[in-house]
């Protein structure tokens, strides 16, 4: 995901087109449909002109291509066949990011640049990218005395010529090429490696010759970038280099001459590296200050940190360890499976590589940052004001559309307030700071904050208030300023000093006190209304972490948590409330509000309640549950208020995850540079002595008790998780699956080549650069960083007029079955029906509800991070009033098809209800008339409700399996009849006003108990996979999924609608593969937790509730409740990883 970085961009134009956009003068991402793409570079990119130029090429012949492409076919006999590869000039073994990204977009492969024979052959785009290609100019390098034997003519001027002409070809008019460059996406490299590439192969001076080349190489890419701009490019894509320092070519280059200190921890040679990050710096500085106007998005690319992420964690990612750094095939030996190298033939990857590379993700600030971008830039454009640039490199006022960042809060962000006042405390000594900074700076850490991390995205490190003010300088606070300061509490002084508290550790300075340094300092910024308004818009509000030592204080000092803490929570959040209030009057557009830790997992808090606890009192991780418990007890109620809170589309207001962020790093430490040894472990003791100090501070995760490393809140800055108080959104990526990292699928069984969107890290240079990720952590999905984009796009849509856009979700309603049913069914049952008793509902109600689980189903979760209250069952309503939040009209056992659909193939109807979707939509028509009487108010009623279609579609295939049809004959040919019906309904939900559905796909039945009982006897060892499942079961899953997701990117819609694609199937197979890392057993993975014997406890269907129900002892270490359905905790992960785990 690139923090703008390139796969990351493709994930989110890939969803683009289907989610349509909703900007309107405005045009940034997320607006566009590409119809075309067009892609320029080297041999990363090259898929077919380096082998038609060179047809006697090594690429040219097999084992290149045999992955994916599987013969060698000559050049001729591919060229426009859509899969121009086959051993005919790409590197790999298989595809190559390009055309995963092509993919992505809904385009076919694309056609090289020199194979075409007319304008029809490019009629979705082009490939220019050359294998061996510079961006400076072959004459340059002959003219340098270089040896240019091996440098192909074909640099970047020329691709850029060969670009020119076919558009020509295109168009015949200004207005026609215009039309065409707006709506394609470019891709613009990698290009420039081969720049070093050569030289270095040359044993040229690395320090006289290679670096110096680094400006000329930017200066030949910006030009590109602006010749594209010119001819009326909208979105155009940069890609960054790679980590030269660990490919294998590069290592025996200089293995003779290179000693150990010259090796990083992985084997890689750090000064290539090094030189890498270099050339990227350089890259991304220059995109922070091409300029342009609004329309225009250009998104950095970030090969570099995304192949990291694989070569530093391979067994994550499916790859050996052993072979990391080793080739798969080299000088005519070939490795007997290409799949678990990442290294191709020492100097490209493998397929496998290219595939893992795009499907690392992790939200971050960068993306958000852009999103946020994006959002004001519509804004301004809307409004006929300046321009913002929506890009990961800002205009000359720094990254992004932010001039300056103000943060207020307490010791997680204070940089040296408190130290101003406090000169002779312990944190402003040794060794506080000593790890970025070589002294004490104010910060409560051995280095940099989160909030220094952020401000890092191209601002300096904000002036702490109290420091600045000793100048008494506007100038101090040009690019922002610090509020935060040690101990310090929303609630005012005051107030604990009624509670009759000591006030010792209490500072005088709650946010009120910081809220009011604030408003000075921005009256010494403007004197008049018009130019604080400038700035405020301008500028990026950091609200807290705050609200911690408002319970802290209390708790240190022994009070009761029942009676005096608790109840602390209104108030702090009515306090933060009115704080963002205050900021949205003075002008504030942009607001980011962080939740609290995870503070059961606080060494400072297990020291305190060591001895007074039991076992059971904490998790399978060593953190004190209920303590966890209360900080998302906090975090709930300050993601409502938010949800709550009233501001125009203007202002968007966004919660960051701080709390699961910090989760992921205490239960996967090993993972991410940590020791587990040292997860509740403090760095620093205090005191004097070197023996109260830890030797490697990066590898723990809290500092001194209370606060993190350096290397932890640079991991919760970089992998922040960010949910849209607007929107609250979180579903996943239309049109695009998240494939999980390390999960191994078949080339049938994967969703085909879908790209995701990655997360950000930081380069040192002053703007961001992406880390990936692997999804096993809850921030991996990425659905929700696209989720942000459509919704900031919908917020400006508002603004030029639009009644569309997700501008806070007043009501959900809910289409499907079993998975989704609340209570339909068994409102309409006997009450002694199975799922009717418990043990059914015993999780979280404690009784039955009608939901076929122990407890709470994906839509539950959903609804609570709306903010809004379980959904009522429809067939449970009694008047209007019952909907005015929403309402569920799923039935458990209903089809996308009617009943009477299947009474003609002959079923027996037994357990086909007639509540079919069409009877569900009918039955929504009438709950839309009942709460709006004019078709004004029922277009606002559905433009400010999420819509959730199904899961459906599922049982129109159970209901045949279970009465053992033919599978090829009755069952296969039912998936277009199904999508169709989805789809129909769709259109009458945008016919009706919806702007908002998510159509989630189907699970991967063949991992299902029933299913797999069902088959046992009929299948053979070669029918399961490595994980016990049955294979062709999942593969129509993913046949079903990849049919609906067509459906969604063909459907019709104007650019207010966003629809959704929930993948279902992909979250659910994560869990499936590595249970033990998200709490689940591995040897229950298959078994059902409620059934009645057998195997996988799934004998029969509907057993559980039955006489003979055989129940387990812990549901929430089960992923199949029932043999049919999930238990509450897989529901939970399915739900967290759609909106992003919160």
């Amino acid at each position: 995901m690139t923090k703008l970085y390139m796969l990351l961009l493709f994930l989110i134009l890939r969803g683009t087109p289907h989610a349509a956009s909703t900007t309107t003068a405005g045009d940034g991402l997320g607006s566009r449909s590409f119809s075309r793409m067009f892609s320029f570079g080297d041999s990363a990119t090259d898929t077919g002109n380096g082998a038609t130029v060179n047809p006697n090429s090594s690429s040219n012949v097999l084992p290149y291509g045999e992955t994916f492409f599987s013969l060698a076919t000559p050049p001729a006999a591919t060229a426009m066949a859509g899969s121009p590869c086959n051993a005919t000039g790409c590197p790999p073994p298989g595809k190559l990011l390009v055309r995963s990204g092509a993919v992505g977009l809904g385009l076919p492969f694309l056609p090289p640049f020199l194979r075409g024979k007319m304008a029809e052959d490019f009629q979705h785009g082009a490939n220019f990218a050359v294998g061996g290609a510079t961006a400076l100019s072959r004459d340059f390098f002959k003219e340098k005395g270089f040896d240019v034997t091996n440098i192909p003519p074909y640099s970047l001027d020329v691709q850029m010529e060969w670009f020119k002409g076919l558009l020509d070809s295109l168009a015949t008019t200004d207005k026609e090429r215009m039309e065409i460059m707006s709506k394609s996406l470019f891709l613009m490299g990698e290009i420039g490696g081969n720049d070093y590439g050569y030289l270095f192969t040359q044993n040229r001076s690395f320090t006289k010759e290679i670096k110096p080349l680094v400006p000329k190489v930017t200066a030949k890419i910006e030009n590109a970038i602006k010749v594209l701009i010119n001819l009326g490019a909208k979105t155009i894509v940069v890609p960054g280099v790679f980590p030269v320092g660990c490919l294998p070519h590069y290592l025996a280059m200089f293995q003779s001459k290179s000693g150990p200190e010259d090796y990083d921890a992985f084997g890689c040679i750090m000064w290539l590296n090094d030189f890498s990050e270099y050339r990227n710096c350089a890259l991304k500085r220059m995109l922070q200050q091409i300029p342009r106007n609004p329309t225009v998005t250009i998104l950095y690319g970030d090969y570099s940190n995304n192949i990291l992420e694989i070569i530093r964690h391979p067994v994550i990612h499916g790859f050996k360890r052993e072979t990391v750094l080793v080739p798969c095939f080299m000088n005519g030996n070939l490795c007997p499976d290409p799949s678990i190298y990442i290294s191709w033939d020492g100097l490209h990857l493998t397929e496998a590589a290219y595939k893992s590379s795009i499907s690392l993700s992790s939200p971050t600030m960068i993306p958000v940052l852009f999103l946020l971008c994006a959002h004001s830039a519509t804004a301004a454009a809307n409004s006929g004001g300046g321009g913002h640039l929506a890009t990961g490199a800002g205009g000359d006022d720094g990254f992004s559309c932010f001039t300056r960042m103000f943060s207020f809060g307490d010791s997680i962000t204070d940089t040296g307030n408190s130290a101003t006042i406090s000169p002779n405390a312990s944190f402003n000594r040794l060794p506080y700071g000593e790890t970025f900074f070589g002294r004490p700076t104010g910060r409560y850490s051995d280095g940099r904050l989160i909030v220094d991390f952020l401000a890092e995205l191209g601002l300096p490190f904000l002036t702490p208030f109290l420091r600045g003010r000793e100048t008494v300088a506007a100038e101090d606070f040009r690019h922002g300023a610090n509020f935060a300061v040690g101990g310090a509490t929303a609630l005012r002084r005051e107030f604990f000093e009624e509670m009759g508290l000591d006030l010792t550790n209490i500072p005088p300075y709650s946010l009120d006190v910081q809220v009011e340094w604030f408003k000075s300092v921005l009256h010494s910024l403007a004197s008049a209304d018009k130019e604080r308004k400038k700035i405020m818009s301008k500028s990026i509000f950091i609200m807290g972490e705050i609200g911690g030592n408002d319970c802290n204080q209390p708790f240190f000092q022994n009070q009761s948590f029942i009676n005096e803490i608790k109840p602390l929570v209104p108030k702090v959040i009515s306090k933060i409330e009115n704080a963002i209030k205050v900021l949205i009057d003075l002008g504030a557009k942009t607001i980011i509000v962080p939740g609290n830790f995870p503070i059961g997992c606080v060494p400072g808090y297990l020291g305190i309640f060591r001895n007074k606890l039991s076992p059971k009192d904490y998790d399978v991780f060593g953190c004190i549950k209920w303590l966890n418990d209360f900080s998302e007890y906090h975090n709930h109620a300050l993601k409502r208020m938010m949800h709550r809170i009233p501001h125009d589309p203007t202002i968007t207001i966004l919660y960051v995850d701080y709390y699961n962020t910090a989760l992921e790093i205490t239960r996967h430490p090993a993972i991410h540079g940590f020791k587990r040894e040292t997860v509740f472990v403090a760095c620093y003791k205090g005191g004097n002595s070197s023996m109260n100090l830890c030797p490697d501070p990066s590898t723990h995760i809290s500092w001194d008790g209370l606060h993190l490393t350096e290397a932890a809140y640079k991991f919760v800055a970089h992998h922040m998780q960010i949910l849209m108080d607007e929107c609250n959104p979180s579903l996943d990526i239309l049109d695009g699956e998240s494939i999980p990292h390390g999960v191994q699928t078949s080339p049938v069984a994967m969703e085909e080549d879908v790209p995701l969107m990655v997360g950000s890290h930081d380069s040192g240079c002053g703007t961001s650069v992406t880390r990936p990720f692997s999804l096993s952590s809850p921030m991996t999905t990425t659905m929700l960083l696209l989720f942000l984009l459509l919704c900031t796009n919908s917020a400006t849509a508002d603004v030029a007029g639009s009644n569309g856009g997700c501008g806070g979700f007043k009501r959900m309603f809910s289409f499907g079955d079993s998975i989704t049913d609340a209570g339909n069914l068994a409102t309409i049952s006997p009450p002694d029906a199975s799922f009717n008793r418990l043990p059914y509902g015993e999780t979280f109600f404690g009784h039955p509800t009608g939901r076929f689980c122990d407890g709470r189903l994906i839509v539950d979760f959903l609804a609570d991070d709306l903010g809004l209250p379980f959904l009522t069952p429809f067939l449970r309503a009694k008047s209007p009033e019952d909907f005015r939040q929403g309402a569920n009209f799923a039935v458990a056992g209903a089809t996308a098809l009617s009943q009477d659909f299947f009474k003609q193939m002959g079923l027996n109807l037994t357990i086909i209800p007639p509540f079919s979707l069409d009877v569900q939509l009918e039955w929504f028509k009438s709950v839309l008339n009942s709460l709006g009487s004019t078709d004004q108010e029922r277009k606002e009623i559905m433009s400010k409700s999420l819509f959730l279609m199904g899961e459906v579609g599922g049982n129109d295939y159970n209901h045949p399996f279970f009465q053992n049809r033919s599978f090829t004959n009755e069952i296969k040919p039912l998936v277009p009849k199904v999508i169709a019906k989805i789809e129909n309904a769709i259109k009458v939900l945008i016919d009706l006003g919806a702007k908002t559905i998510v159509v989630p796909g189907n699970f991967p039945i063949g991992c299902v108990p029933s299913y797999l009982t069902m088959f046992q006897s009929k299948s053979s060892p070669q029918d399961y996979d490595a994980f016990g499942c049955i294979k062709w079961l999942n593969d129509f899953s993913v046949y079903h999924n990849r049919a609906l997701k067509r459906m969604l990117h063909q459907i019709r819609r104007d650019p207010t609608v966003t629809i959704l694609y929930g993948d279902y199937y992909n979250i659910a197979l994560e869990i499936t593969h590595h249970p033990a890392v998200h709490g689940f057993k591995k040897e229950t993975v298959l078994v059902a937790c409620c059934g009645d014997g057998g195997p996988y406890n799934s004998n029969s269907l509907f057993s559980c509730g039955g006489p003979s129900t055989n129940l387990c002892t812990n549901p929430s270490t089960y992923i199949s409740w029932d043999g049919v359905h999930l238990t509450e905790a897989a529901y939970k992960f399915v739900a967290h990883h759609i909106i992003n785990k919160q």
